[in-house]
C-alpha cells in the first residue's frame, strides 16, 4: 500500500505553480476515493503515518485560495471516514498544530476584513476587501 504513498511524498517543486496545482489536484481526487475500505491504501498504520492528509495540511494556509479550499475540502473527506485508527492519529498527532494554525488563520483574515471595513469605502479598499474575501 505505499506506492501511492511514496507519490504523496515525493520532493516537487511547489514554486511552479503548474506543479502544485497538479500535486493538490492529485491529492483532493484521491481524497474523493477514500472509505473504510481505502483508507488502508492511505493510512499506514504500522509506521503511524497518514501522508495523504499530513501532506496537504501543509497547504492550508496557502495564498492560492484554490489551494486553500483544496486542502480545506480533502480534509473534510478524511474526517468523514470513520476508521478509528486514523482518526485516533489526526488527533493525536496533528489537530492541535493543524487546528490552531487554521483558528489562526482564518482570525488574521477576519482582522483584515475589520481594517477593510473601518476604512473609507474607497476603490482600493474595496480591492483589498475583495482580495482578502
Amino acid at each position: 500500500n505505499n506506492h501511492v504513498n511514496s507519490i504523496i511524498v515525493l520532493k516537487l517543486d511547489f514554486s511552479d505553480e503548474e506543479v502544485l496545482a497538479y500535486y493538490i489536484s492529485f491529492l483532493k481526487t484521491l481524497s474523493f476515493k477514500l472509505n473504510k475500505h481505502t483508507i488502508h491504501f492511505f493510512f499506514n498504520e504500522h509506521l503511524r503515518d497518514f501522508p495523504l492528509y499530513t501532506e496537504a495540511i501543509k497547504f492550508f494556509n496557502h495564498p492560492e485560495s484554490m489551494v486553500r479550499i483544496a486542502v480545506r475540502t480533502l480534509t473534510l473527506n478524511v474526517y468523514k471516514v470513520n476508521d478509528s485508527n486514523s482518526l485516533e492519529f489526526i488527533r493525536n498527532k496533528t489537530a492541535a498544530p493543524y487546528f490552531s494554525n487554521l483558528v489562526w488563520f482564518i482570525g488574521n483574515h477576519v482582522l483584515q476584513l475589520e481594517e477593510c471595513l473601518e476604512q473609507r469605502a474607497d476603490h482600493l479598499n474595496r480591492n483589498n476587501l475583495e482580495s482578502a474575501v
